[in-house]
């Protein structure tokens, strides 16, 4: 089995996923609705540093970890971490209040089914946060360039491509850019469904 660009990262990722995210994680906690109790899965969430974030500021939440770099997960400090693919999560159906997919869809080999996952495990009245960079900006295409370089394709989207798929699904969808590059979708599931 070939070693990803993670497996190889992750004895620095954590401190560097620090300095480059926090502020955006702050930004993203700020705009969901976390409660005590809750159950948050973060696919693709490296070694689970966004979720010990969330950790501090509400207690006695259920965080899952779930990344498909052994390098990364055994890292993560947290209980719930599982080994597996975005494209075939090894979670029950309605499992989840809150899913988070940050800057991460964008190398999942299989987005379709992936995205299928995430609506898959949604409980009704749970929301998705999806944070990633818009297919059309220079910064963009300079990482995609470099990822491809480095062995690690990807496949970014414009935030209202994106959008669209949530929304012809009946969901609920609010995106936002966080600056000239970022956006972060919101995607809302029905208490009915």
């Amino acid at each position: 089995m070939s070693r990803s660009i993670f497996d190889l990262l992750a004895p620095i990722y954590g401190p560097i996923s620090r300095v480059i995210f926090t502020n955006t994680w702050k930004n993203i906690i700020k705009r969901m609705d976390l409660k005590s109790g809750d159950k948050i899965l973060d696919i693709g969430g490296g070694q689970g540093q966004f979720l010990d974030e969330i950790q501090k500021e509400v207690k006695d939440i259920d965080v899952y970890l779930l990344d498909d770099s052994k390098s990364m997960v055994k890292k993560a400090s947290l209980s719930n971490r599982i080994l597996g693919k975005a494209c075939s999560l090894p979670l029950a159906e309605d499992s989840f209040d809150h899913i988070l997919c940050i800057d991460a869809l964008h190398h999942f080999q299989n987005q379709k089914e992936s995205k299928k996952e995430m609506i898959r495990t949604l409980k009704p009245g749970g929301d998705i946060h999806i944070l990633d960079l818009d297919k059309n900006e220079i910064l963009t295409k300079i990482v995609c360039t470099f990822e491809f370089l480095v062995g690690e394709p990807s496949r970014f989207y414009e935030g209202e491509e994106l959008k669209k798929y949530f929304s012809e699904r009946g969901f609920q969808t609010s995106i936002e850019r966080l600056n000239s590059y970022e956006f972060i979708l919101q995607v809302k599931k029905d208490h009915s469904e």
